[in-house]
């Protein structure tokens, strides 16, 4: 089964209108990272996040949903399937979780393999985090678990 986390879903912080057209962002990660970023009406991305926010008025404020990721789920998750194939891997013995994009634009991936979860001490198994590419949608990087 392939998970695509849920907390990708959650909004990824709050944006409001100043009253020149203004449009302010809160941003915060999942790791705990923030931002504040500023659209004038004259900026070039400010009606691509006019839209993506479903609209705002001057002193109105509401939730940033998450921009879609730049890939393909199936193909990204196909491409997982490829990798731990390609390392001796059975479907079942593995899950799959899509976890998101990291800053080069990559899908981020974690096989977790079963053995790690019966495992009596972490670190040093089988599983793995993996980048793949959306234009190539090749694994571009693989990362252990420690």
């Amino acid at each position: 089964m392939t998970k695509h986390s849920t907390s990708a879903q959650a909004p990824i912080g709050t944006a409001r209108m100043l009253a020149d057209g203004t449009i302010e962002l809160d941003l915060y990660a999942r790791g705990g990272g923030q931002a504040h970023v500023v659209y004038p009406p004259s900026h070039a991305e400010y009606q691509r996040v006019l839209a993506h926010l479903g609209g705002l008025s001057p002193g109105q404020s509401k939730l940033v949903p998450p921009w879609p990721d730049p890939w393909d789920a199936d193909k990204v998750e196909a491409a997982a399937i490829a990798h731990a194939a390609a390392k001796g891997w059975k479907r079942g013995e593995y899950e799959i979780e899509i976890v998101g994009t990291d800053a080069d634009g990559n899908a981020v991936v974690t096989l977790a393999h079963g053995d790690d979860k019966r495992a009596a001490r972490p670190g040093g198994g089988k599983s793995v985090s993996l980048r793949i590419d959306p234009k190539t949608y090749r694994v571009v990087r693989e990362l252990a678990f420690q």
